[in-house]
């Protein structure tokens, strides 16, 4: 499966955690990579923690967080999930495209099946003798026979699935997917709910604007799941920040037996935002649930249960009484228990829980908490940039301990940059952090009208990957360079100060990143006979290299093609785009109206502008996009 292309990505992760011979000298030792906790996984006496950076499993007691041992894996993890009986743990080996099978009492690997590109969360049918494996790159779900060891089944999904769970009976699986797409007037990430029977999946939408989906959880009881994610309200431009006018966090309610969306809430207060909710963890009795705050580095706490009576109309007295003029936001609580179709207002109210006493936050005792999970009265946190884990007594919100799952390096710039731009609690109010728009540094999906260029010209979401080397910069070029786009960008989208220093790690972070091989590629790491067809047609006839050039396919100069919007109000020119990891780059064109690659050749280029396409059959179409997938 692609040895090829994962050993190249494999490379640039190594680069990226510190690894290079310039960091430490010709001939010198190698540093300890940085240890990057990504996944938990309780066993009885012990917190099996998955490290993405480290390519390790760190065992760690229960009782007091000490250093037990470690479990070599091929390539860096995202994810593990732990068998009931504690017997067998799986690992999605994330860089090498495989799931590993371990036996963690040997401390060893048993055997790995190769399941697809990017596996980056997974879940356990252990009655059916599955494993789900969600494949990010690919865009599906892999399913695993745990005895034959083989891949059963595959189910689409929308993009880029990041978070799976399963029912406690096995008939329903939910995947959240965290890239928004759809037509970019309403883009929004979704949620898909599979059925295990017979594999059919039915996807979900979130509200409009929904990104980053990363957490999904299912209640013991099965009826509801939940979905934590973000929300840009990229419909307005963003002159403030205040009161969730760029970015809120949200927690929403998927109704698994109606196959629809119940219901989407906030998690952010008033005066401060959440900041990148992440994973969730819930009480056996579905009472509870807990949401951890990757970009505040705080756990939200909420009585779900409880919630879920205000949603049915079940009010106090307190909520269901006319609310006075300026009590605005008990107005919610009572609009839904008059119509329950009023659910629809409460993702606009930051206020709803929060006059419902049915939220609180508190420290999850280290830096960018990730993977969360609960049992006899103790939630258990690991940390994806302090290196460390907690155990929190979530009553008093102050943990019992925190340990270091290993020895690591000092941050060097890259990494600081790459801690950096994950932080939310840098931007004013803590309402989003850069990775909230561009998530592992590429494009949420949505189309903003940011203030870096003036007002009235939105400009679709871009990746960050060899922004260094575009320069000028910004689709009209209005940056100078990356590091005055970096800074521009903390004064008008998170409304913040920073010192120079922090700018310079994010720059440097940006210099290190490296695409992501496409899925697209044959299994060798190179073209397919038909994408090879479509690099003839975009060298040839086509005529797309002559601005689509070099390495990372752009000269860099600014042209008029025919795209100029309604809303373009600066002018007609922009620059030519990077077509690098173009094949994860939806929406195109530099306001996101084309939703596919095929679109930009057809339906938005009738005149030739970009490319002399609208004489290429419709062979010739399917192959000159298959070439740029593969880019």
């Amino acid at each position: 499966m692609r040895k090829f292309a994962f050993g190249l990505m494999t490379l640039a992760i190594l680069a990226l955690i510190g690894l290079a011979a310039s960091e430490t000298g010709s001939g010198a030792e190698k540093p300890a990579p940085y240890r990057s906790p990504a996944s938990i996984a309780l066993g009885s006496d012990a917190l099996y923690v998955a490290d993405a950076t480290a390519a390790v499993i760190e065992i760690l007691k229960l009782g007091d967080g000490a250093l037990a041992g470690e479990i070599a894996l091929g390539a860096g993890a995202q994810a593990i999930a732990l068998t009931a009986d504690g017997k067998r743990l799986y690992a999605a080996e994330t860089d090498a495209g495989t799931l590993a099978e371990i036996d963690p009492a040997a401390r060893r690997v048993i055997r790995r099946a190769t399941v697809g590109h990017g596996p980056y969360a997974l879940a356990l049918a252990e009655k059916k003798r599955k494993i789900l494996v969600a494949n990010r790159y690919d865009d599906q779900i892999a399913i695993v026979d745990a005895t034959g060891w083989t891949v059963v089944g595959r189910v689409p999904v929308v993009r880029e699935p990041g978070a799976i769970a399963i029912s406690a009976d096995e008939s329903v699986a939910l995947v959240a997917n965290i890239v928004a797409s759809g037509p970019i007037e309403e883009a929004r990430a979704s949620a898909s709910i599979i059925r295990l029977d017979d594999l059919t999946a039915r996807h979900i939408k979130l509200p409009v604007g929904s990104t980053n989906a990363r957490g999904a959880i299912i209640a013991p009881d099965g009826r509801f799941g939940y979905i934590a994610h973000a929300l840009g309200r990229y419909h307005i431009p963003p002159t403030q920040i205040e009161r969730g006018w760029i970015n809120t966090s949200c927690l929403s309610i998927i109704d698994l037996r109606a196959g629809e969306h119940y219901a989407t809430f906030l998690l952010d207060h008033v005066h401060e935002g959440a900041g990148d909710p992440w994973a969730m963890a819930m009480a056996p009795d579905g009472s509870t649930l807990w949401i951890s705050l990757a970009g505040t580095d705080r756990i939200s706490e909420l009585p779900i249960a409880r919630i879920h009576k205000l949603l049915e109309g079940d009010l106090p007295p307190e909520l269901a009484r006319e609310p006075q003029p300026y009590e605005g936001s008990y107005s919610s609580w009572l609009a839904v228990k008059k119509d329950p179709k009023a659910r629809a207002q409460l993702v606009d109210d930051l206020a709803a829980l929060a006059v419902a006493d049915a939220i609180r936050k508190f420290p999850a005792a280290g830096k960018g908490p990730r993977a969360i999970a609960f049992r006899d009265g103790t939630l258990y946190a690991a940390h994806y940039f302090s290196g460390t884990a907690s155990a929190i007594d979530p009553a008093k919100g102050r943990a019992k301990w925190t340990a270091s799952v290993g020895d690591a390096p000092a941050p060097d710039a890259v990494r600081r940059g790459e801690i950096a731009f994950h932080d939310a609690n840098l931007c004013f109010q803590k309402w989003q952090s850069c990775a909230t728009c561009h998530p592992d540094a590429r494009s949420e999906g949505l189309r903003w009208d940011l203030l870096n260029d003036g007002m009235g010209n939105p400009k679709r979401t871009r990746s960050m990957v060899f922004s260094h080397e575009t320069h000028p910069v910004m689709a009209l070029g209005v940056r100078d360079s990356t590091e005055v786009a970096i800074r521009a960008g903390f004064r008008h989208i998170l409304f913040a100060v920073v010192p120079d220093q922090t700018i310079d790690d994010i720059y440097a972070y940006f210099r290190a990143l490296a695409p992501v091989p496409s899925p697209h590629l044959a299994p060798d790491g190179g073209l397919t006979e038909e994408a090879r067809k479509g690099k003839e047609i975009f060298d040839g006839k086509a005529e797309c290299a002559k601005c689509h050039t070099g390495r990372i396919f752009t000269d860099m100069k600014p042209y008029d093609v025919g795209t100029r919007g309604e809303f373009d109000k600066e002018g007609d020119r922009f620059n030519t785009p990077k077509l690098v990891e173009v094949w994860r780059g939806s929406p195109y064109l530099h306001d996101g109206r084309a939703e596919t690659i095929e679109e930009v050749l057809t339906k938005f280029n009738a005149n030739d502008q970009h490319g002399k396409t609208s004489s290429l059959s419709e062979e010739e179409i399917r192959a000159l996009a298959t070439y740029l997938r593969s880019i």
